[in-house]
């Protein structure tokens, strides 16, 4: 009996020896680093910059344009000024445009009669403009003498007199001074042309002209 006693009493003070060393020494938590394990951090994205949308010119509504380097290759024209936006309110004025425009014209040039269409056609009436744009006379051809020597008509002046007696009168004679360049020489002539007006609602225009021999 004594040695069953013995060794319970003993069984049960390893037992209680056992369970002391277990407080002592807890088990790693989970939530506690592997001091042997490698900590990753994930890095911090850059801080996102709003971008303004683009504003209108103020007062217009209308958004800028887009820079240069968006619209590269684009093929873009000069716009010329349209009939509304030139001067007809003097009528000797308009005599004189449609005068410089109808004798200047580059002849190395394709399409003379455009040329001179587009020059005076602003300052003329209907009537006027069909029948320039239908004069073979600024149609050439390859073999046209002034297209083989480079011909090039400049207007360096018009000079206007009234051809009706009454002041204010509605018709002139315009005095076309031109200096003719070709590939060889640069002469110089004049040109005479009667040229009558008409008051609209846009202003002066040209309603009949005829050349002076």
């Amino acid at each position: 009996m004594t040695t069953r006693r013995a060794l319970a009493g003993a069984f049960i003070a390893l037992v209680v020896a056992l369970a002391g060393c277990s407080r002592a020494h807890p088990a790693p938590s989970a939530a506690r680093p592997n001091p042997g394990s490698v900590s990753i951090t994930s890095p911090t994205p850059p801080p996102q910059i709003p971008v303004a949308a683009p504003q209108p010119w103020p007062g217009t509504g209308l958004l800028p344009p887009p820079p240069a380097a968006a619209v590269a290759g684009e093929v873009t024209a000069s716009a010329s000024a349209g009939p509304d936006d030139l001067d007809r309110s003097q009528p000797a004025g308009v005599a004189k445009a449609y005068a410089a425009g109808l004798f200047s014209v580059d002849w190395t040039k394709p399409l003379p009669t455009t040329q001179k269409l587009a020059a005076t056609t602003p300052f003329a009436g209907p009537s006027v403009t069909a029948k320039l744009a239908h004069s073979r006379n600024y149609q050439p051809g390859t073999e046209d003498p002034r297209v083989v020597a480079s011909q090039v008509d400049t207007v360096e002046r018009v000079d206007l007199d009234e051809a009706d007696p009454a002041p204010g009168a509605n018709s002139y004679l315009a005095t076309v001074h031109i200096t003719t360049r070709t590939a060889t020489a640069v002469t110089e002539a004049e040109e005479l042309l009667l040229v009558q007006v008409a008051d609209g609602p846009g202003g002066w225009l040209v309603v009949a002209t005829q050349l002076v021999s």
